[in-house]
């Protein structure tokens, strides 16, 4: 189950938001990272609860998910306001100019 974040700006919610509707589930992950900026792609597993840990308050008030990184075979820390894309298979669930942009027209239209 996922807790409510209010700490997360709004692309980094709707994020988290598409993070938890696809929990246990395979996904790719493209987002920046925070220790040198770099871009990464990541074929990962949001678990709800795997090998006994999962994604805990304190880490979503650093601003973090953790998933299963496929490829590496270990957990890894995601940063929710540095994700750019989120897609399962060929489909995108989630795109961060696109979130922002449809944002800006909400509030402007």
């Amino acid at each position: 189950m996922c807790y409510t974040p209010s700490n997360l700006d709004f692309t980094a919610k709707k994020a988290y938001e598409i993070l938890c509707q696809n929990l246990d589930k395979t996904l790719v992950i493209i987002f920046k990272k925070r220790t040198d900026g770099t871009k990464r792609r990541m074929v990962a597993i949001c678990y709800s609860k795997l090998n006994g840990t999962f994604t805990t308050q304190n880490n979503l008030k650093k601003g973090l998910f953790q998933v299963w990184d496929c490829e590496k075979g270990d957990r890894r820390s995601v940063p929710l306001e540095n994700i750019w894309e989120i897609k399962a298979g060929n489909t995108v669930l989630f795109d961060q100019f696109e979130t922002v942009q449809a944002e800006i027209d909400a509030m402007f239209g």
